[in-house]
C-alpha cells in the first residue's frame, strides 16, 4: 500500500476496532476481521464513497465464525450506521458483502478460511447466559441443527423459559436473540416433538 492507502487502511482498522468494542468481541476476532478487510482492500473489493460499516461487520461475521463465536446478521446490523436503511436492508447489505467474501476466497459452502458450519448450539450458551439461564449450557450438546440456527436457538431458549416458569419475559427473549416472535413461535412448533430429548435431563 502507498502512503495514502496506508492512512485509509489505518482509519478503517480503527473503525473495525470501534465496532468490535460495541459488540464486546475478543481481540482474536478483531485481528482476524482486520486481516479479512485488508485482503478485500488489496483485491479492490471494498465499496467506495459510501458507508462502509456493512463491510466491517461482514468481516467480523466471518471472523466470529472462525473463532466459534458466531453473531447473527440482526445483531451485527445494530451497529451499522446508515440512517437511510432499516434493519432488513442492513442485514441484506451485510449478507451481500459476506457472499462477496466467500466468492473472493473461492468457497460458498460455509467453510471460508476453515470456517465451519454454524449450529444452533453455537448460539445457545450466549443467549442463555444473557438471560441468566444456566440450563442452556446443558442443552447445547444435544443440538445439531444447521437450518436457521439462530431461530432454532431462540425457540429452544423460549421453550426453556416457558417450562421453567422463569421470570424472564417473551420480550426479554426477543431482545436478546433479535429473532421475531412469529419466527420463534413457528420454530417452537417444529421443536415440540423433540421436547423430551431436549429437556429430559434438566
Amino acid at each position: 500500500m502507498d502512503g495514502g492507502n496506508d492512512q485509509s487502511y489505518c482509519k478503517d482498522c480503527r473503525l473495525v476496532v470501534t465496532v468490535v468494542e460495541q459488540l464486546n468481541l475478543v481481540a482474536t476476532i478483531r485481528d482476524h476481521a482486520k486481516e479479512i478487510f485488508k485482503k478485500l482492500e488489496e483485491a479492490k473489493l471494498c465499496p467506495r464513497g459510501r458507508n462502509r460499516d456493512a463491510t466491517y461487520v461482514a468481516c467480523l461475521h466471518m471472523a466470529c465464525r472462525k473463532e466459534g463465536k458466531p453473531r447473527t446478521y440482526a445483531e451485527l446490523a445494530m451497529v451499522v450506521r446508515d440512517a437511510r436503511a432499516d434493519a432488513t436492508k442492513k442485514k441484506k447489505e451485510i449478507g451481500r458483502v459476506v457472499t462477496l467474501i466467500k466468492k473472493h476466497f473461492g468457497e460458498e459452502d460455509g467453510h471460508v478460511m476453515c470456517v465451519g458450519v454454524v449450529r444452533a448450539a453455537d448460539y445457545m450458551v450466549r443467549f442463555g447466559s444473557l438471560l441468566g439461564l444456566g440450563k442452556a449450557e446443558r442443552l447445547d450438546e444435544r443440538l445439531d441443527v444447521r437450518r436457521n440456527p439462530e431461530s432454532i436457538a431462540a425457540a429452544i431458549i423460549y421453550m426453556l423459559v416457558q417450562r421453567a416458569g422463569a421470570k424472564t419475559s417473551t420480550r426479554d427473549v426477543l431482545a436478546v436473540t433479535n429473532v421475531a416472535e412469529v419466527t420463534i413461535r413457528e420454530a417452537c412448533k417444529e421443536r415440540t416433538q423433540h421436547a423430551e430429548l431436549l429437556f429430559s435431563q434438566e
